[in-house]
């Protein structure tokens, strides 16, 4: 895990981005932001889309939980 510096600025939409792309290997369909992370949009190279959180602090990347997808 790397080590976040404390004065580090958040992510960035362009950074989400990037982020979310080398993790699923896909192109990027849409970004929503909120207070604490952003939420992407990916089409995989299997045709598959899959929405994944990118934390704006540390950049961790995860699965969007069924329970943060419903709208």
């Amino acid at each position: 895990m790397a080590r976040q510096d404390r004065n580090a600025q958040p992510l960035d939409r362009t950074q989400a981005a990037a982020r979310a792309q080398q993790h699923t290997k896909g192109r990027v369909l849409r970004i929503e932001q909120t207070n604490t992370k952003f939420r992407v949009k990916v089409l995989k190279k299997n045709g598959r889309v899959v929405m994944l959180d990118v934390d704006r602090q540390t950049g961790q990347v995860q699965p969007t939980t069924n329970r943060d997808n419903q709208h």
